[in-house]
């Protein structure tokens, strides 16, 4: 009586198989979900499984700059930075996506400086940055927050609204 479930599943091999092939599929399935759980999760799998392509560093480096760990996610900016940088007949990226990415992670690096307190090394990285793209929204209000934060003036900082608002007509 004890083991008549198990003696009856054993009768019916293909219910038995079929169990086990669903019960594998569940556990896959709770694994992969908790790959997907955060941001950080996601991005620390993709950097794993691709750890060649600059845009997993780039969204890993911003995911750790979400929850403060600004040296964690200057890491993953530079890894992103020097692989974006390479070229070659095995680099997978254009000089527009190279572009990109620059654009990205020197904003979000130059936010990190600003909120370190280096204003002025923010102040250039966003200037490099807006080189590139002029009239690049975040990294123009990047830049007016750090000038803000160095005790700039208010010409200043009114040139750089000035300029945003431009952008925005």
């Amino acid at each position: 009586e004890r083991y008549a479930s198990i003696r009856a599943a054993l009768r019916h091999p293909v219910g038995l198989l079929g169990s086990i092939v669903l019960l594998l599929c569940a556990l896959g399935s709770w694994h992969e979900a908790r790959t997907w759980a955060t941001a950080e999760t996601l991005w620390a799998r993709a950097v794993k499984v691709s750890p060649t392509l600059p845009g997993p560093h780039a969204n890993l480096g911003a995911a750790y700059q979400s929850q403060d760990r600004n040296g964690d996610a200057r890491s993953e900016y530079y890894i992103a930075m020097r692989l974006a940088q390479q070229e070659g007949p095995q680099s997978p990226h254009s000089g527009e996506d190279r572009e990109v990415i620059a654009v990205i992670v020197g904003t979000n690096m130059g936010r990190i400086l600003s909120k370190e307190g280096d204003h002025q090394a923010a102040i250039a990285l966003f200037d490099k940055v807006l080189e590139k793209r002029p009239g690049y929204v975040p990294a123009l209000i990047g830049k007016a927050a750090a000038i803000i934060r160095s005790g700039g003036t208010c010409d200043d900082v009114r040139a750089r609204v000035a300029q945003i608002a431009d952008v925005c007509n």
